[in-house]
């Protein structure tokens, strides 16, 4: 069967304003799936984003990437969220851009108690960075967030034993490859 093209053009603008309704009908309570992490020259690294334990205190790191020469400003809002989706803490900041990158603290108190890194698997941190009538959102796991470090052993191929020998130990940020210094390294064979 074919349709004419009036006939198809009229079928799609009735399929656009129908999801153009539905949306504003449901107004804010209505957020795309995935992320969006680039927008109009505002971009959000969240590979660079942070977790830091302090007290009781959860600190938060965001960097913010001009892409465009211009300047932004906005709000960027987050949740600390647990894995069934129930909110547990929540901050804001206003933030301006007028540079390349900026880095962005958020702090949330009142989480439940957490005792050691491992139980920040348990969260998920949800943010919203808001400017003249647009967003970047998305999420992220609060563990891999915190800051981590990778070893690299440079060792003989064959260990004799009783014989001595020799290993390098190199150890850097994952994220950024800079090397780390005065970081303390045990190794074990077995």
């Amino acid at each position: 069967m074919h349709l004419s093209k009036r006939f198809q053009r009229v079928a799609l603008w009735t399929n656009i304003l129908a999801v153009g309704t539905l949306v504003s009908c449901l107004g804010a309570r209505v957020e795309p799936g995935g992320e969006v992490t680039l927008l109009d020259g505002l971009q959000i690294d969240e590979s660079r984003m942070t977790a830091q334990l302090d007290g009781d205190r959860l600190n938060v790191g965001m960097v913010l990437e001009q892409k465009q020469d211009r300047v932004y400003r906005g709000v960027i809002k987050a949740i600390i969220s647990d894995l069934d989706g129930q909110t547990q803490a929540q901050a804001q900041s206003a933030f301006y851009l007028d540079e390349k990158e900026r880095r962005f603290k958020l702090s949330f108190s009142g989480l439940p108690a957490i005792e050691s890194d491992l139980d920040l698997a348990r969260y998920l941190i949800k943010y919203r960075v808001e400017w003249d009538r647009r967003a970047l959102y998305g999420s992220r796991s609060a563990y891999a967030a915190l800051p981590k470090l990778e070893a690299q052993v440079f060792a003989p191929s064959r260990l004799h034993e009783g014989t001595a020998s020799f290993m390098r130990v190199l150890t850097r940020d994952p994220t950024s490859g800079v090397a780390t210094e005065g970081v303390d390294v045990s190794v074990s064979l077995e």
